[in-house]
C-alpha cells in the first residue's frame, strides 16, 4: 500500500467511466487522508473502476470479457502473468482466491453482476472483467403456494434448498438446520 502525501499542485483530468461519456475532474497528484475532499474523490474513482497512480494519472481499463458462474459453483480463470492483486467489486456476489501460477478461483455466492480487477505489483490495472453470477436452476423445482414459494433440488429425491426469494419462514428454518449441521461437523 502506498503512503499518500500532500502535494500542492493539482490538474484537471479527463476520464471515461463505464457510462462511456468523458468527465473532467480536478486531481491532486498525491492524495492525503488529511484532506477529505481528495480522499473522497479517490474513493469515487476507485468505485467507478479506475485506478489512481502516484503521479495523479487516472487509469481505466474497459472490461475485456464477461465471466459467468453459477451460485455455489466455482470457475477457474487464468490471469495475466503480471497480476499480483485481485479486487472484486461486490464480494457478496462472488468470492475469488488467487492460487499459484496466476490461477484465479471464482465462486458464485449470490446472483448478480459485479466486476473483477487485476493489478500488477505497481498497482497498475492489467485486466478487468465483468462477473455475472446466475442462479443455478439445474434440478430445481419451485413449489408455489399462494404467495409463498419454496425451492427444492430433485436429484433424484427432492430436498429443500436455500434460494433467495423463497418464503421467509421456510428459508430461516432451513438456514438454521444447515448452520446446526455445520456446527456439529466442526465439533461445536
Amino acid at each position: 500500500m502506498h503512503k499518500l502525501h500532500r502535494q500542492s499542485t493539482c490538474r484537471a483530468l479527463r476520464f471515461k467511466p463505464l457510462s462511456g461519456q468523458f468527465t473532467s475532474i480536478l486531481s491532486c497528484p498525491r492524495m492525503s487522508p488529511a484532506f477529505p475532499i481528495q480522499g473522497a474523490m479517490a474513493a469515487c474513482l476507485i468505485a467507478l473502476g479506475m485506478a489512481i497512480v502516484p503521479d495523479g494519472r487516472v487509469l481505466h481499463a474497459e472490461p475485456t470479457e464477461t465471466i459467468s458462474v453459477r451460485t455455489n459453483q466455482a470457475k477457474i480463470i487464468r490471469l495475466p502473468d503480471s497480476a499480483q492483486t485481485v479486487i472484486v467489486g461486490n464480494p457478496s456476489v462472488a468470492d475469488v482466491s488467487l492460487q499459484k501460477n496466476n490461477v484465479l478461483v471464482v465462486t458464485g455466492k449470490s446472483f448478480g453482476t459485479t466486476n473483477v480487477i487485476a493489478l500488477d505489483a505497481r498497482g497498475a490495472v492489467v485486466g478487468e472483467s465483468l462477473l455475472r453470477v446466475e442462479a443455478s436452476r439445474e434440478g430445481v423445482v419451485v413449489v408455489q403456494h399462494g404467495r409463498q414459494r419454496q425451492s427444492f433440488v430433485c436429484a433424484p429425491n427432492c430436498e429443500p434448498t436455500l434460494v433467495i426469494g423463497d418464503d421467509t419462514d421456510a428459508f430461516r428454518t432451513l438456514k438454521s438446520q444447515i448452520e446446526d449441521r455445520n456446527a456439529l461437523a466442526q465439533g461445536k
